[in-house]
């Protein structure tokens, strides 16, 4: 530090982790040109030194592969630049975004690299970018542990109810390996001529070059390739239409069939048949699941199963179910149906929680409660589920893996039922729809449902391409 002049604070070494791809195609995290083929470097295992490292710039992409590699490199190296006295240059955030805004907006170019958007600015929108990540992260989520830490914790941020935590500096790091993998997906590498090779590195071929032998220039074979991204424990197809909205049109469409209008329905049985044919799967697909349910706290549908003759269960929302509207926008992408519930019977787990219930009303405008339904009938308090164990006669139980998480809502409810690309997907309206929701539950729903119909044909569209 003394012949550094180095403060304690300040990060002696600068560690640049790469992998074979960023290698070939010569990036760099800050976008030095040529840095690693024009560059002299030592061989620490031979103390040789050469004029760039072999293999390195013998390929070429596209700026849109080129910068989710370099924003991964990145935050490598600042997950690594921690100084002498402990001081990290990666935090953990606490901002008001779901995620750091620099993680969104690189997805987004992510998202770009590998043609799951178009259209101008598409890979500048964080929105598209904070989509991309959650839909990747439900995707993987049971591959391993880390990464249904990982979506939880981005639901939650996101408005999910569960225990809202920081993204620490290693979720950054992961948030941003899975950039990697998105943007690689779309970007084979074409030969260049920098060095006169003809290489051509497999985009997934994640070894670090840090610390292992110099590599030759001639690429990989595919075979033996391990890619390092789990798969899905089962293969999705891809979502039809080509679009969420075009998708949710469809299935409006054969839910409700002849609507023009605003139309209500009220009939148990004739609520069922519309919703389970609305919400039948798949909901889920290989490159997204496009319809989700908005109220300011806005996730996507992954499950809606009928448990009664007016009771449901959306992914881990118990619902009761008493109305329902039907409502065709100005075109087919906005198009939404809008949801009521009637107050269900508390779990008795919480009676202190109850004690508050004017004060949750008043800040939220309904009232609920979050357990675990362990072994589909013992009720955990929702601490215990997120412990793992339980009391249970007596015994201390290990209930994680054999619990569901529930959601019971304990006063009237509502929310509406759109596509993921619907213009409902707008920050700029989540808090205007909460409050006309809660509106709704005061008083005239009818009124409530047209002024928001309104309101979402004059917001911007997200989605464009035709049915």
């Amino acid at each position: 530090m003394r012949i550094l002049s180095r403060a304690g604070t300040e990060p002696s070494a600068s560690v640049v982790a790469v992998t074979d791809a960023e290698l070939a195609f010569d990036i760099h995290k800050d976008g030095h040109r040529q840095f690693f083929t024009a560059n002299t470097f030592r061989d620490l295992n031979t103390d040789t030194e050469t004029t760039g490292i072999p293999g390195a710039g013998g390929a070429t992409t596209d700026r849109f592969v080129a910068s989710g590699l370099a924003f991964t490199q990145k935050i490598r190296n600042e997950h690594f630049a921690v100084s002498a006295n402990g001081t990290p240059r990666l935090y953990a955030y606490e901002g008001p975004d779901p995620l750091p805004k620099r993680i969104m907006r690189a997805a987004a170019m992510a998202a770009r690299a590998a043609g799951l958007t178009d259209g101008p600015g598409a890979e500048h929108d964080v929105q598209e970018g904070l989509d991309l990540l959650s839909n990747r992260l439900y995707n993987i989520r049971d591959s391993a542990p880390e990464y249904s830490q990982l979506q939880d914790l981005v639901s939650v941020r996101r408005g999910a109810r569960g225990k809202y935590r920081l993204v620490e500096p290693t979720h950054q790091l992961l948030l941003a390996e899975l950039i990697f993998d998105i943007a690689s997906s779309g970007g084979a590498s074409r030969p260049g001529t920098s060095q006169g090779s003809d290489v051509s590195v497999p985009i997934d071929d994640r070894d670090v070059a840090i610390g292992s032998e110099p590599k030759t220039t001639e690429a990989p074979k595919t075979s033996d390739v391990q890619v390092k991204e789990a798969a899905p424990p089962a293969k999705r197809a891809a979502m039809p239409f080509g679009s969420t909205t075009a998708f949710f049109a469809e299935r409006f469409a054969s839910s409700f069939p002849g609507v023009r209008s605003t139309a209500w329905y009220d009939d148990p049985g004739e609520i069922a048949t519309r919703l389970l044919m609305l919400l039948k799967a798949p909901l889920s697909f290989s490159d997204g699941i496009p319809i989700w349910w908005w109220r300011g706290r806005n996730l996507q549908i992954e499950r809606f199963e009928r448990r009664g003759p007016n009771e449901f269960i959306m992914n881990t929302e118990e619902l009761k179910i008493t109305r329902i509207a039907a409502v065709p926008g100005s075109t087919y992408q906005r198009n939404f149906v809008y949801v009521q519930t009637d107050a269900m019977a508390p779990t008795g787990l919480y009676p202190e929680w109850h004690a508050r219930s004017a004060e949750h009303i008043e800040q939220s405008g309904y009232h609920y409660e979050e357990y675990g339904l362990f072994e589909g009938n013992h009720l955990l308090k929702r601490e215990e589920y997120d412990d793992g164990y339980a009391m249970i006669d007596g015994n201390l139980v290990k209930t994680s893996g054999r619990s569901e998480l529930r959601v019971r809502y304990i006063t009237p409810y509502n929310f509406l039922i759109a596509a993921q690309g619907s213009p409902i997907n707008n920050p700029q309206f989540d808090q205007e729809l909460e409050q006309t929701l809660n509106a709704a539950l005061k008083g005239n729903a009818e009124e409530a449902v047209e002024n928001i119909l309104g309101r979402v044909n004059a917001l911007p569209l997200r989605e464009s391409r035709s049915v």
